[in-house]
């Protein structure tokens, strides 16, 4: 599946409630790997719109897919600065440490854009 969506705050409930339901859909159900998906979508998306575009608007592209029957991976791609570009309002800077945290991380950043890919191990439904 895939998505495109105006980097803006109020698409990001959008997203993480259509990826949850792609898990639902593919994967047995589990609580735990649903919450972490939903948490690091959430966070993934919060951060293109917090940082991507500071000087215009932009969209964020969103892909989920099974490359194996027990691995979900979600994209959340936009075409931004880049996560080394210094910006106005940093945050906290914790949040590609939670997405580590409860996913298996992958991060491409330069001054085209960022990839942030999600994976994530579930037992098929």
């Amino acid at each position: 599946m895939q998505w495109r969506i105006p980097a803006r705050a109020e698409s990001i409930p959008r997203i993480r409630h259509a990826a949850v339901e792609f898990f639902r859909t593919h994967c047995a159900h589990d609580d735990d790997v649903e919450h972490r998906l939903a948490l690091a979508v959430n966070e993934a998306c919060a951060n293109a719109v917090r940082h991507a575009y500071p000087n215009a608007p932009g969209e964020i592209h969103v892909e989920a897919h099974m490359p194996e029957d027990d691995l979900v991976v979600l994209v959340v791609e936009d075409r931004g600065v880049g996560v080394h570009t210094p910006t106005r309002d940093p945050g906290t800077g914790l949040g590609m440490q939670l997405m580590g945290a409860v996913s298996e991380l992958r991060l491409r950043s330069d001054d085209r854009g960022t990839r942030v890919e999600l994976r994530f191990h579930c037992r098929t439904a």
